[in-house]
């Protein structure tokens, strides 16, 4: 699965100029992630259309990333997180971004960015589903 991590300044407007801009080139978001510390910002996306979107994003001015994120189903249950993180902590891997994606009744869809995606993908290889 590819995300696009845009940073922003933390002011107001920011997420409307970035939506709005990917509603004007008909690009529907599928996932969204907003969050901000002081000054800065991040949202991150994934959409129907990747290509487009990260064109429509470099021309309105923001600075996109793309990253390839590991999806994982797990149990939604307490330890399911611990099991994942302890396996890569092992390891030595480090976690860049780690997300639940979307919880449906007792499994959770879970999106894994690492320094190591190929290990980890190996690693995790009995909880990775394909998308």
């Amino acid at each position: 699965m590819r995300e696009i991590i845009i940073p922003v300044k933390n002011r107001p407007g920011a997420l409307a100029e970035v939506t709005q801009a990917l509603a004007d080139a008909e690009v529907n978001i599928e996932e969204i992630d907003a969050e901000s510390i002081e000054k800065k910002g991040v949202i991150i996306i994934t959409v129907d259309r990747y290509d487009t979107a990260l064109q429509v994003l470099n021309r309105a001015g923001f600075q996109a990333i793309t990253e390839d994120a590991i999806v994982l189903k797990l149990a939604n249950e307490p330890g399911a997180l611990a099991q994942i993180a302890r396996r890569l902590q092992e390891a030595q891997i480090n976690i860049h971004s780690l997300r639940i994606a979307q919880r449906v009744g007792p499994r959770s869809l879970v999106t894994l960015v690492t320094d190591n995606q190929a290990r980890a993908g190996e690693l995790l290889a009995e909880f990775r589903i394909s998308l």
